[in-house]
């Protein structure tokens, strides 16, 4: 039996739920969930008394009562002895309860009631905690709870959750996998590998991709695993860190002049050079668009700049890399190179508006109304966007009145 603990008389209030006594647990009690008791036995004993515990739900919370998104629900059937304050368990689940709470957990999740599917699943994985399907029954629950929840601080704690939920189906997994579909398994370690890699621990992402490869499967499986391991071929534990350095301070390099502070610039600097350096071993264009992005935002133009002509000269089908490289260029007050990436871009992506319309900005730049207003006018009938509209509007004010805007400051302030 898993745990065992002692608890002061006036702390476990008499109640029933689910045809059984519920005992209250305290909020700084910890439970070591291990395997459940072994079917058959009927009753623990208690270690003070000696007498035979009664069956009873230890809880931290009903499942309709009020949730605390941080605060972990604790659920699981055991004994108690309500004379001596003293508990045991979990008891022996059978599968057709086990199969009930999942249909429960699952009931509640479909109704978006996420407390109360927490609650069921959390159940059903303490009083089964060698079943790592189970973990991922309520791993699976934080997941559609953080997707459906608009605080950042919730996901935060979801993912969290979720993340120990998946660390613990695949602890149980690797304890024994012989009463565990070897597909599911297979599913347990992918999503754990996942789960480490997001969490930045890689040294335990290479390791489930190294005991994955010990392991044989379908051909989706083996498919999979080759696409792991390629992945990890790719050093995201170095492009990562560095990405996450940057991202930060993007919106800084789109404001000429405002750069990063002084007590951070090292630390950027440093992951942009990292960030170039990633690229030339693994070519990926978020990489060398996100170094390029740390240049800029460091006032570092002409490093910035130099990745950007890479970028655009290399990925320059992709729509990110030609805005922002073109972008770059206006700001630094290269509008003849801003325009040719924009012209070269409606070449390769006709039918993007915004590319049409990022072109006639640049014409206008460059002094040329008249090809500024066949861009716009193009762009237009790709899609009727308010701010195309609102650019079309300003051109032909700007060709009637013969003053056209010098910087692209001026451009955005005019317009």
């Amino acid at each position: 039996m898993g745990f065992l603990r002692w608890f002061k008389k006036e702390d476990a209030p008499v109640e029933r739920f689910d045809g059984q006594r519920v005992f209250r647990l305290r909020a700084d009690e910890a439970l070591v969930l291990e395997a459940a008791a072994p079917e058959g036995v009927l009753a623990a004993l208690c270690p003070r008394c000696g007498e035979a515990m009664e069956e009873a739900l230890l809880v931290s919370r009903l499942p309709d009562e009020r949730v605390e998104v941080a605060v972990p629900s604790r659920a699981v059937d055991g004994w108690a002895c309500f004379e001596c304050r003293a508990v045991s368990g979990p008891r022996f689940l059978t599968p057709k309860r086990s199969v009930e709470w999942g249909q429960q957990g699952a009931d509640h999740v479909r109704a978006r009631n996420f407390g109360a599917a927490e609650w069921w699943f959390t159940r059903l994985a303490s009083s089964w905690p060698d079943y790592p399907a189970a973990w991922m029954d309520l791993a699976t629950a934080f997941r559609a709870w953080s997707d459906a929840s608009t605080s950042e601080v919730e996901k935060r704690a979801l993912t969290s959750r979720r993340r120990a939920a998946v660390r613990r189906a695949a602890k149980e997994l690797e304890r024994d996998r012989s009463r565990t579909p070897p597909h599911i398994g297979a599913s347990i370690f992918f999503q754990y590998a996942q789960s480490a890699a997001e969490a930045g621990e890689w040294s335990e992402t290479r390791r489930i991709a190294a005991l994955l490869m010990q392991l044989d499967g379908p051909p989706d499986f083996i498919a999979r695993r080759e696409e792991l391991t390629k992945w990890l071929a790719t050093e995201p534990d170095v492009s990562g860190p560095a990405m996450a350095i940057v991202a930060p301070h993007m919106p800084l390099a789109d404001r000429r002049g405002a750069l990063v502070g002084d007590a951070q610039r090292a630390s950027v600097a440093g992951a942009a050079a990292t960030l170039e350096a990633h690229y030339e071993r693994h070519p990926n264009w978020k990489t060398l668009w996100m170094a390029a992005k740390g240049w800029q935002a460091l006032g570092e133009w002409e490093r910035s700049l130099a990745a950007w002509r890479k970028a655009e000269r290399l990925h320059g089908d992709m729509l990110d890399v030609v805005s922002e490289s073109s972008l770059a260029c206006l700001l630094a007050g290269l509008h003849e190179e801003a325009r040719d990436i924009n012209r070269r871009a409606t070449a390769r992506m006709p039918t993007e508006s915004s590319v049409w319309s990022n072109l006639a900005m640049c014409e206008v730049l460059c002094g040329d109304v008249t090809r500024a207003s066949a861009a716009v006018a193009h762009a237009l009938k790709l899609e009727d966007h308010p701010r195309t509209r609102a650019l079309a509007t300003a051109i032909e004010r700007w060709a009637k009145a013969g003053t056209l805007p010098r910087t692209f400051e001026e451009l955005n302030a005019m317009a």
